[in-house]
């Protein structure tokens, strides 16, 4: 099985994420609106949403049995 990791970059706008391997070869990336979370008001709200939508694009790129994290 191919190990893969999650890329992340919060900006003032979006957050963009993404699943890559060893060399660097990007799998499957998305992002959602940072700017939905003025300020960082709603910091759980924010958390709940970027791992929701990690774990769908996750779910959504064949070969991706497991995550662990280091």
């Amino acid at each position: 099985m191919k190990k893969l990791v999650f890329g992340i970059d919060i900006g003032g706008i979006n957050t963009a994420f993404g699943l890559v391997d060893e060399k660097g070869e990007i799998f499957a990336e998305s992002v959602i609106s940072t700017k939905a979370y003025p300020k960082f008001s709603d910091y759980p709200r924010y958390i709940n949403d970027l791992a929701e939508a990690m774990k769908a694009l996750m779910d959504s790129v064949l070969g991706v049995r497991a995550l662990r994290s280091r």
